[in-house]
């Protein structure tokens, strides 16, 4: 057991686990045999975040400013990213590994190609307070301390969609897995599912079983589950396809024990 080791990664595989802590390194251990396999250095002060992509790629931010891509099979660094005054505030990457999106505490947003290095977007605004990548890349989506959401389309370099999710209400954002759709958890115990290609609330859900704390949604789109402050979990069936006002049926939801 490391005493010192802050916070802890599962990697997707379960086989395998990340620790960091004020040291700088982030240590990669086998499970369950907790054998080092990489232990990766470049970092001058304390790791705030590491994120993970399906390609080997991952990317870590500090606090003294500094992000550093990384191939996990070799344990070597492929680039620093250069660009925050200070503190890597957030930090979010595409399952494919192709985008990284960074928040500063300088107040700057960054979006960064992996393949180059290069960061191919900067945006600064105080109020943003969390970021996503849709899993191909495409859309980032920031959410305000305002309550707001917007989402920027890589491919035309604009912002195509705002959404008022709340003031007050929970950062807590995912993309569902094809792109076209944002679920957001919204003011009190609102989950909302938001159009990402004709900008509008396509439905509202709301959680009878505690706040909603957290959301995912599953790889075929077709279910999600939602964490509650009560300590339970919701299982929200998705439709296929989303229907009309004039059509809209309930979800099917049941609770996890």
């Amino acid at each position: 057991c490391e005493a010192s080791s802050r916070h802890v990664l599962l990697f997707p595989d379960t086989k395998r686990a990340a620790r960091w802590d004020w040291s700088g390194d982030i240590v990669i251990q086998s499970i369950p045999s907790g054998d080092v396999l990489r232990k990766l250095s470049g970092h001058r002060a304390a790791v705030t975040h590491l994120v993970l992509a399906s390609n080997g790629v991952s990317a870590s931010g500090s606090v003294d400013g500094s992000l550093i891509l990384w191939n996990l099979k070799t344990g070597k660094s492929i680039f620093a990213l250069e660009g925050h005054a200070d503190a890597v505030l957030d930090l979010a990457i595409s399952k494919n590994g192709a985008i990284v999106a960074s928040l500063g505490r300088d107040g700057v947003a960054r979006i960064w190609n992996t393949a180059s290095g290069k960061c191919i977007c900067a945006v600064k605004n105080s109020a943003i307070s969390r970021l996503t990548v849709s899993l191909d890349g495409r859309y980032v989506l920031t959410s305000l301390s305002d309550g707001r959401l917007k989402v920027f389309d890589l491919h035309h370099a604009a912002t195509i969609a705002t959404y008022c999710n709340g003031i007050g209400s929970s950062t807590q954002t995912t993309f569902s897995s094809d792109g076209s759709t944002v679920y957001s958890l919204g003011e009190r115990n609102k989950i909302h599912a938001w159009s990402v290609r004709a900008p509008k609330c396509l439905r509202t859900i709301e959680s009878e079983c505690g706040v909603p704390t957290t959301v995912a949604v599953a790889q075929d789109a077709r279910r999600m589950i939602v964490g509650t402050d009560a300590g339970s979990i919701m299982n929200i069936r998705l439709p296929s396809a989303w229907p009309t006002a004039a059509d809209a049926r309930p979800f099917a939801v049941s609770q996890l024990e």
